[in-house]
């Protein structure tokens, strides 16, 4: 891991543990994302801090904290104005009723930073979770159709009204093709700690080699993106919305009619 990133991580812990109101609330710190995986790139990547927080039994958090939070996040920040810094806080409540099933598992994978109990406490909490709400192998398969559906959805949104920089809409379609992958192990029962791992995974269930070869090429343009071009990214953005759509319709034949209603289970 860059030193930077190290850095970073090491003040905002201890920002976050040095008040006394955070301090007694804070039951877990952990590391998330590209940086916990190993493939974090200086000009990419974020510092994502998960947290999990006591919390009254809806799972609010009160002003004095949330003031809190943002006090260290903002002196955190202002520190390291060129890398973007995310603190995640997170209640007991909001894993055990609304977080899904999908981003349960890979905040399972979490690195401890902190914890006042076991570093497995994460884990084990989770394990819980998903124990209790009995998932059953085709609840699993529609929520992660309808999450699929909505990625595409938000993003060709977003392609349509994006006048900001190029490399910036290149980084989100980048990341959003990346998060279709775990979409889709999802959908059949398997989601990986990497992002590597995750597209190779696709790779065995989905035989298109137009597909593979997009996320291959994504991954690499994520690698090299200190060197990558506006003129590149331009040149590789239908090919990644194609492969998007390719994905969609290739899942879409397994459900072909099903409603986002039927699809959550509502109806």
């Amino acid at each position: 891991m860059n030193k930077l990133f190290s850095s970073a991580i090491k003040d905002s812990l201890d920002l976050l543990l040095a008040d006394k109101i955070l301090f007694d609330r804070i039951s877990f710190i952990g590391l998330i994302g590209s940086l916990n995986s190993s493939e974090d790139i200086l000009s990419w990547s974020d510092v994502d801090i998960l947290m999990i927080i006591d919390s009254d039994k809806d799972g609010n958090l009160s002003p004095e904290v949330l003031s809190k939070l943002k006090e260290a996040h903002e002196q955190v920040q202002q520190k390291y104005p060129h890398m973007k810094i995310s603190f995640l806080p997170h209640t007991i409540y909001d894993l055990d009723n609304y977080v899904c099933f999908e981003y349960l598992i890979n905040y399972s994978y979490a690195s401890c930073l902190y914890t006042k109990t076991s570093k497995e406490y994460l884990r084990q909490l989770i394990q819980k979770i998903l124990k209790g709400r009995k998932l059953s192998a085709e609840v699993m398969k529609r929520y992660s159709l309808y999450h699929l559906r909505h990625l595409r959805f938000n993003l060709i949104r977003r392609y349509v009204c994006w006048n900001e920089d190029i490399k910036g809409f290149g980084k989100l379609i980048i990341d959003n093709l990346i998060e279709a992958t775990i979409f889709i192990n999802a959908f059949n029962g398997n989601i990986e700690k990497s992002k590597i791992k995750s597209i190779a995974t696709v790779s065995k269930v989905i035989r298109d080699k137009k597909v593979i070869s997009v996320l291959n090429e994504s991954y690499e343009l994520r690698s090299k993106w200190d060197n990558i071009d506006d003129e590149t990214i331009l040149k590789f953005i239908p090919s990644a919305l194609e492969c998007l759509e390719l994905l969609l319709i290739k899942m879409n034949s397994l459900y072909p009619h099903q409603t986002a209603e039927e699809l959550m289970n509502i109806n």
